[in-house]
């Protein structure tokens, strides 16, 4: 449900809907320019997995051929969905990733939303790969903020991950961050 208190952000001819707590957002993805080391192009298939309200989904979605916009929080994808209204080259993806499907705890909301086994709510899981299967593409860049699941995400991304020629994944403790080096380590020695 979008808030009285919401503000507007106006990016090119895009206006942004972003929560009154969440005030910050615009100035990561718009003005310190937190992933335009990714130097999307027309050519590229761009997976966003914790699109959040959209903010790098509109930032590049005039720039790439296809964004995927992956989220599961209830809240957030009202957002998301009133942010690319205007965009006919997103499709988005209610769901949470991880390395099986099915159905997880949630908790949270906005940009601290996650999978964990204290949720109240029940969101969908899938893989990557079978989200590419679905869909039917080949990625080439991956953006990941999934607030700590990132490690289950990756191992559940081993048949498509071939195709992802840039990525960032924002790790949130240690233990993620060993996780995720253990299975991309994994991934690029076979």
């Amino acid at each position: 449900m979008l808030h009285d208190r919401d503000f507007i952000f106006r990016y090119r001819k895009t206006a942004l809907t972003v929560p009154r707590n969440s005030f910050f957002i615009p100035y990561a993805t718009f003005f310190s320019g937190e992933y335009d080391f990714l130097h999307p192009g027309k050519n590229d298939i761009v997976i966003d997995a914790g699109a959040n309200i959209g903010d790098y989904t509109v930032r590049i979605a005039d720039k790439v051929k296809t964004v995927i916009a992956i989220e599961p929080s209830h809240e957030n994808l009202t957002y998301l969905k009133q942010n690319i209204r205007n965009f006919k080259n997103i499709r988005i993806v209610e769901r949470a990733i991880g390395d099986e499907r099915g159905l997880v705890s949630f908790s949270g909301e906005g940009v601290s939303a996650s999978v964990d086994n204290k949720g109240k709510n029940a969101v969908d899981i899938d893989t990557l790969d079978n989200i590419c299967e679905e869909l039917n593409i080949s990625p080439t860049i991956l953006k990941m903020d999934i607030e700590g699941y990132d490690g289950d995400a990756l191992k559940g991304f081993e048949h498509h991950m071939g195709s992802v020629r840039r990525m960032v994944i924002e790790v949130h403790s240690d233990r993620n961050k060993k996780d995720c080096e253990e299975v991309l380590t994994k991934m690029a020695s076979h």
